[in-house]
This record gives structure tokens, C-alpha cells and sequence, in this order.
């Protein structure tokens, strides 16, 4: 729904929709809820695809500048011992309003001149710098079919980037680049994270990753996106660690927080709060509830937002550019489609 406050009126005008309903199975001769299945139309009412229906969506706003915003609901009012609805005080009723206005924000601006077909054909004319056996990066042992992509917009600074990932070996451990179009939108640039650790991109299941929101920040004013990820090492005989990361895109740097890490050795398990390089143990009830915590204490403007889900695509070794060209649209699609709903 396109959605417009002028001269005092609300417009709000639909130009596509989509349906949700469950689909049922049988397990064991019991009804049990399998999933959901969607359907998508375009503004006449006809049915569409998911890609056609993200696409009309997508041209639908192409002559004007895209930013995301968030948007945090306050209550107004509280509850008492018994559970009981009690209305807030004139003072508190401020404090909100106050509050929500300091959390209304813009992520980020869109900061490229090119639409996202043309940023897609210039990451195509672009593979020599981000493909691992063109750029010289490839592990010789290693079979190009290995390696997986995406394309995402993690900061929504509106410039692309192209995300390559291999997993590999006993310990399942991860070796990624990272590349965005530049910002004169006449290449790639590559991004460097600015941790030791590698984001285990392939080796979450599922590929769905909590998204929090900072609308507002003291030092960065443009707002932030946070991605709750991980890096994990296995070893045999029931040994290994996983960290928890926040993980975001800044202004070209990738920056990574490792804040809480699970141990396992010989089966049993141990976990750690990370702060300042100080490995703190705690209880599993206290990791658990640092997972969402530590963004939610970030900042008073933060907000949860909902799971992402990124789709990784194998790279052949043989691929023309068109074949390529039509690879990076179907991986971008996916990112665009899965970034904007819900799960």
C-alpha cells in the first residue's frame, strides 16, 4: 500500500497484495499444520509470481528515493499486580511521546545513482574482481562449485554488495569476502571485516538471522542495522565453540561484536559472556536471554525487527555473462523479497 500524508490528508492507495493460508497435512492419521502457502497479486487483482509480484512492487516506486524507516508503538497504558490494565500518568504519557518521536528515523539513506538492474550488471562486468578462481583467491584444492553468493543491501545505503562464502574441512571453517558498488557506481570495492572470526554464513540452519534496528544513534545519525549471527568450530569427539556476533555494515566496514560464546567439550557445555576481551561464565538461561538482550541494550532506540532469511547460490565455473547477469537477478530477488517480508 502506498501510503501519503498531504495537506493534512491520509492517502492511502493499493497497488498490490499478497494472501497467506496453512496447509495441512497427515501425520501418524492426526491433522497437523504443515506450513503456509502464499499467493500474490498484482493492482487488477491477477495472480502473479513472487518475483513478478516483488518487481511490480519495486517499479511501482522506481522514480522516487528509497529509505527505510522504523517505526516503534508505545502503549499507553500499564499493568498492576493482578494484571489489570491501569492508564499512565500525564508525566508518563510525555515521556512516551517523547520517546516515540526520538525512535522514529530513517536507516539510511539511498546514496546510488544507479537502479538496482544496473548495479546488477555492473557486478556481472565486475567477476574478475570478486570471483574466487578469476581474482586469483581460490584455494587450488578447492571445486568452484564450493563457493556460494548472495547479494544483499545489509546497511540499505541503496549500493549492492556481493557476499562469497566457502565452508569446508572437519572443523567446518568459513573464509568469506565481502565486495559493495563503489560509491561513484564504477565498481566493486571489497569490504573488510574488522574481526579475526568468520561469520559461519553456510553453516546456520536455518540461513534466518534476527534483525534489530537502531533508528537513531549518538555517534551515527543515519541509523543502524544489526544482524544477530555466529561463527562456529567443531572438533571431533564432541569439542568446539560457537560465538555469537553482531554483526553490521557501517559507512564501508564491516564491524563484527562477538558477545557470548558456547563451549563444548566432550559433550558437555559451558557458556561465556564476551565483553572487552573478559570471557564472563554464565547459565544457560543467562546466554539465552543475551542473545536478544545484548541488542535491545544497545541503545534506547533500538528496536527488534523480524528474521531475514539469506538464500546462498552455487557458483558454476562456466557461466557467460548473461547466464551470470541472470544469476545475480535471481539472487538479488531473493534478498529483496525475503528482506522486505516476515517470517
Amino acid at each position: 500500500m502506498d501510503v501519503v500524508l498531504q495537506d493534512g490528508v491520509l492517502c492511502e492507495e493499493e497497488y498490490c497484495y499478497w494472501k497467506q493460508k496453512r496447509t495441512n497435512g497427515k501425520d501418524a492419521g492426526k491433522k497437523q499444520t504443515l506450513g503456509w502457502e502464499y499467493s500474490f497479486y498484482d493492482q487488477g487483482r491477477q495472480k502473479i509470481s513472487a518475483q513478478e509480484w516483488y518487481a511490480f512492487s519495486r517499479d511501482y516506486f522506481q522514480p522516487m528515493t528509497e529509505r527505510l524507516a522504523v517505526f516503534q508503538w508505545f502503549q499507553t497504558v500499564d499493568t498492576d499486580d493482578n494484571y489489570d490494565a491501569v492508564p499512565i500518568t500525564d508525566q508518563e504519557l510525555a515521556q512516551l511521546m517523547k520517546k516515540s518521536y526520538q525512535n522514529f528515523g530513517f536507516i539510511r539513506a539511498d546514496s546510488s545513482k544507479l537502479s538496482y538492474d544496473d548495479q546488477i550488471q555492473l557486478i556481472a562486468k565486475q567477476k574478475e574482481v570478486w570471483i574466487p578462481w578469476l581474482n586469483g583467491s581460490k584455494q587450488v584444492d578447492i571445486e568452484p562449485e564450493s563457493y556460494f553468493f548472495l547479494i544483499n543491501d545489509l546497511d540499505h545505503n541503496g549500493r549492492l554488495e556481493v557476499f562469497v562464502s566457502f565452508m569446508g574441512g572437519s572443523g567446518g571453517i568459513s573464509e568469506n569476502t565481502y565486495y559493495e558498488v563503489d560509491g561513484g557506481n564504477k565498481g566493486l570495492v571489497e569490504i573488510t571485516p574488522e574481526t579475526e572470526y568468520q561469520t559461519d554464513w553456510l553453516g546456520t540452519e536455518p540461513d534466518q538471522y534476527m534483525v534489530y534496528y537502531t533508528a537513531y544513534d549518538d555517534d551515527y545519525d543515519g541509523g543502524i542495522t544489526h544482524y544477530s549471527v555466529g561463527d562456529g568450530t567443531w572438533g571431533g569427539a564432541g569439542n568446539g565453540e560457537y560465538i555469537s556476533q553482531d554483526l553490521y555494515l557501517l559507512d564501508g566496514e564491516l564491524c563484527v561484536n562477538n558477545f557470548a560464546m558456547k563451549k563444548l567439550e566432550e559433550g558437555k557445555c559451558t557458556y561465556y559472556r564476551l565483553e572487552n576481551g573478559i570471557q564472563t561464565r554464565i547459565t544457560k538461561k543467562q546466554y539465552r536471554k543475551l542473545q536478544y538482550q545484548h541488542f535491545l541494550k544497545l541503545s534506547e532506540n533500538t528496536v527488534e525487527g523480524d528474521g531475514v532469511v539469506f538464500h546462498w547460490f552455487s557458483l558454476p565455473e562456466h557461466l557467460s555473462e548473461k547466464e551470470l547477469t541472470e544469476t545475480l537477478e535471481t539472487a538479488y530477488m531473493n534478498w529483496a523479497y525475503n528482506s522486505d517480508k516476515r517470517y
